[in-house]
């Protein structure tokens, strides 16, 4: 696996030690040391993972039998080379202490940094596997200066006028100096004036800024960006304050591209450079992103979107933090179960999302069986947000659906509460058996439930947009209305 640079940075500078290269390990737990060889990996779900092999056999007390001979007793897994304390570590979820021995280069002399642990399975044939506790590595606990990420699979945002402006402080003179300067290299050599990468800054409004700049070195099909965090006015913070912010980012992205979005590596640095602190994410290829209110056919991607909104969004993520995060989870979780064929339960999970956004609105809880959808169309039009008129026109699958079922009035929130009311509470209230319209007119086309969870998120992100007080200039179009 090729890594870029704050990838190298992480395992050069904080845990010393080589991707897929073994190494001799010290690993210490209950006042028993272990000297195994530990080997470094990215396992194929993405994570960080130490292998380890050669653990020390197990060494029972010496017992004296009834004929006073002198015996050493294994048990169980013992026998095959499973330590015991390394069992209970695994079992018990015990941190252990794990120090990495690498042979040291005389001229460029490391520090080995003792790295707290857990064994994620101890296997027979004295090996298993370790992770980072916490996915952190805690070298110093020194106030940070600034911390580093670096991110793949989000979105390619543009921002078109940073690029302009980066090279449009030239006078004429400059101009024709550097053109000087291009007339004088010799053959094959050449003068590029590059302009800035396509980069955002995200201002919390209470002193953070976060910088996502796009990595145009990576190698990678998948887009990448590096990122930073920093205080506005250079003070210094915690590893903790950092943990926060990272938080919330999380959850914007998350909104932003319609999936989590994990950072490969986080390092943090104090006030002298160094790299003090690391937490590890998710390597991985890529995801896949979602028709939502960034991503959709007409309207450009826009840096400036992402400025203007987070500010917003931080307001109201610092005053509901927990709802917030409930929102976002149904909103992700929803699509990843309609990407799995789970389409009823898509529709559900999305519909509990938009009830929990439409509680905070209101300021009062609203949940199932007392839900009306007269109550969430009250939100939907305080914020003007288009709330599906019945009409062969602009909604014709929503529109027979909503005949079929003899529902009444003509909200699309209505047929949302509806369908989900159903897909918690399927059987006849009468009679124990499936409500047969329910049967004929929607689970005989499946189809129809993907419209409807997209129905369903389109109230959820717009819903959300609004709440936080960011209006986008146009909304996307639903999946059932393109061609």
């Amino acid at each position: 696996m090729k890594l870029n640079k704050l990838e190298t940075v992480f395992f050069d500078e904080i845990i010393n030690a080589e991707l897929d290269v073994p190494v001799h390990a010290t690993l210490k737990y209950e006042g028993t040391t272990f000297e195994i060889i530990v080997e470094p990996e990215i396992a194929p779900e993405g994570y960080l993972r130490f292998k380890y092999y050669n653990a020390p056999p197990y060494e029972p007390e010496p017992q004296v039998g009834p004929d006073g001979a002198i015996f050493k007793e294994l048990k169980g897994i013992e026998i095959f080379g499973t330590h015991p304390l390394l069992e209970e570590a695994w079992q018990k979820r015990a941190l252990v202490e794990l120090q990495l021995n690498p042979s040291q280069s005389p001229l460029q002399p490391k520090s080995n940094p003792s790295l707290n642990a857990k064994v994620l399975y101890a296997d027979v044939g004295h090996r298993g596997e370790l992770v980072l506790d916490q996915n952190q590595v805690i070298r110093s606990t020194a106030p940070l200066i600034k911390a580093e990420f670096t991110i793949s699979g989000f979105s390619d945002f543009r921002t078109p006028e940073k690029q302009w402006l980066s090279t449009a402080g030239f006078s004429e003179t400059e101009y024709e100096a550097l053109q000087s300067v291009a007339n004088k290299l010799g053959d094959d050599a050449e003068l590029t004036v590059t302009p800035a990468r396509h980069n955002i800054a995200l201002n919390t409004g209470d002193g953070w800024q976060i910088t996502l700049t796009k990595d145009e070195n990576s190698d990678s099909d998948v887009v990448s960006h590096v990122g930073s965090v920093q205080k506005i006015n250079g003070d210094d913070f915690t590893i903790g304050e950092l943990c926060d912010v990272l938080e919330g980012l999380r959850y914007f992205f998350a909104f932003t591209i319609g999936n989590y979005c994990f950072p490969t590596v986080i390092v943090g640095y104090d006030e002298s450079r160094r790299a003090t602190w690391a937490q590890v994410g998710r390597f991985e290829a890529g995801r896949q992103h979602t028709l939502n209110w960034f991503h959709h056919p007409g309207d450009a991607k826009w840096g400036r979107i992402l400025e203007q909104f987070f500010p917003k969004f931080w307001t109201k993520w610092t005053a509901h933090k927990d709802e917030i995060i409930a929102v976002i989870d149904c909103y992700v979780r929803s699509t990843v179960m309609r990407r799995a064929g789970l389409q009823q339960d898509a529709v559900a999970k999305s519909c509990f999302g938009l009830e929990i956004l439409a509680s905070l609105v209101l300021e009062k809880t609203i949940q199932y069986p007392d839900v009306t959808a007269e109550e969430i169309d009250k939100v939907l039009r305080c914020y003007r947000i288009l709330n599906r008129q019945v009409g062969p026109s602009n909604a014709p699958v929503s529109d027979q659906l909503y005949k079929n079922l003899n529902l009444t009035g003509d909200l699309g929130a209505n047929l949302i509460v509806t369908i989900r009311n159903y897909v918690a509470h399927p059987l006849h209230k009468q009679r124990t058996e499936i409500r047969p319209q329910y049967l004929r007119y929607l689970d005989s086309d499946v189809l129809q439930y993907t419209y409807l969870h997209d129905l369903s998120q389109f109230y959820v992100e717009y819903t959300l947009l609004r709440f936080c007080g960011y209006n986008v200039a146009h909304c996307r179009q639903l999946r059932e209305n393109q061609g």
